[in-house]
């Protein structure tokens, strides 16, 4: 009876473990960069140097990612939805604007090409906040080359390096060459402002810069100063109306005399 039981108890066990152990569990997708050329503008060699740019981006104290996306597909038709480009027309268009505005065509990719759950996969998602970057290229939109940052890049993106990078940027031109020009441009700034550093360098607001001029200007003109205080002193005399000048120019005989002259009965009785 007892190894009766026994074999009924380990059989039991057995189909436990087996149900238990066959459950599906969900395994977070790897977070790689992509490179996804659609319209066929990347040759080899310069698919080859995006991933060259991604490895150096990748290895540093705060690691960041490079995707490159070249795509045909209206956003309209692929996401329900169109970028209304309010933050470039509320701030002025910029890099850091229009980074904004993109941020729903960069969420579809993100999910197209991972296929993750914000809920489910918090983390996956917190991570491609903090750590992707896109640069996507589609003739359908306003801006032909179209950004999107990372929170770490944008907050590297100040107002003196915003207008700098933004101004380098060709947004217009659908190419290879112009491509692999704003990746050299982005990526570069990427790797020496955000990846590379161990804390991230925000850079200079233009009242940090007004504030800087203006102590400039001052700094250098108090030294020209002294330098010519120094070529130039001040000849300050004190004078005694009672004593002669000490000028040499000074024609003492002249205006002594017609001094001493009104006022040498100065000193008599009036009686």
């Amino acid at each position: 009876m007892d190894s009766h039981h026994h074999v009924i108890y380990t059989l039991l066990f057995t189909l436990l473990f087996v149900f238990v152990g066959t459950q599906p569990v969900h395994a977070a997708p790897k977070v790689r960069p992509v490179i996804s050329d659609e319209l066929h503008l990347l040759n080899h060699d310069q698919i080859n140097e995006i991933k060259r740019i991604n490895h150096q981006l990748m290895k540093g104290n705060n690691p960041q990612q490079l995707w490159v996306i070249t795509t045909n597909a209206p956003l309209k038709r692929i996401t329900n939805d169109s970028i209304d480009y309010s933050s470039t027309q509320d701030l002025g268009f910029s890099l850091q604007s229009l980074s904004e505005d993109t941020g729903p065509y960069a969420s579809y990719f993100e999910h197209k090409f991972l296929n993750f759950n914000e809920e489910r996969d918090i983390k996956i998602f917190l991570k491609l906040g903090y750590t992707v970057n896109m640069i996507i290229v589609d003739p359908n939109l306003k801006y032909h080359i179209a950004p999107h940052f990372s929170d770490y890049t944008i907050s590297s993106l100040t107002d003196i390096r915003n207008y700098i990078l933004t101004k380098q940027i060709n947004f217009n031109e659908v190419s290879g060459s112009n491509t692999m020009r704003t990746v050299d441009l982005i990526g570069g700034h990427i790797e020496k402002y955000v990846s590379k550093p161990e804390q991230i360098s925000h850079g200079l607001s233009w009242d940090d810069l007004t504030f800087r001029i203006i102590f400039a200007l001052i700094v250098i003109w108090i030294i020209l100063h002294i330098r010519y205080r120094r070529k130039h002193p001040k000849r300050i005399w004190i004078e005694d109306p009672d004593e002669p000048r000490r000028d040499d120019n000074y024609d003492s005989g002249y205006l002594d005399g017609h001094y001493i002259g009104l006022h040498e009965d100065d000193d008599r009785d009036d009686h």
